[in-house]
């Protein structure tokens, strides 16, 4: 991946939650659109947050169950991490999914998202 194709522009923050508490992480040249959808089903309608998330680079850094925010994020604590849902928070997304992609044998980028 190129970082001077104008589609891999956007500073995204992820955030993992691990046996140690939250890790953050920024990162930068990604491709990253999302869109909140109405669904309905027996219950009711409910909004869904459905987005596609591109990192470059030679390690994969998201995986299922992280959460993305747009641009540069805050420091969420363990006691926080709980409210820190994409219900609560403009523009959060959780990652139902996530692809490392290969290329040559290896690693070439990770595509993750919500379908």
């Amino acid at each position: 991946m190129c970082s001077l194709n104008p589609l891999f522009d956007k500073t995204v923050t992820v955030y993992r939650l691990t046996e140690n508490g939250i890790q953050r992480q920024e990162l930068e040249n990604c491709f990253f659109v999302w869109e909140d959808t109405l669904r309905e089903d027996e219950v009711g309608e409910h909004t869904e947050r459905k987005f596609r998330l591109i990192t470059p680079g030679p390690e994969q850094s998201v995986f299922t169950g992280c959460r993305v925010l747009p641009g540069s994020g805050p420091e969420i604590t363990l006691e926080q991490w709980n409210g820190f849902i994409p219900a609560k928070v403009a523009g959060l997304c959780e990652v139902a999914y996530a692809s490392p992609r290969y290329f040559c044998g290896q690693l070439s980028h990770t595509e993750a998202g919500r379908k």
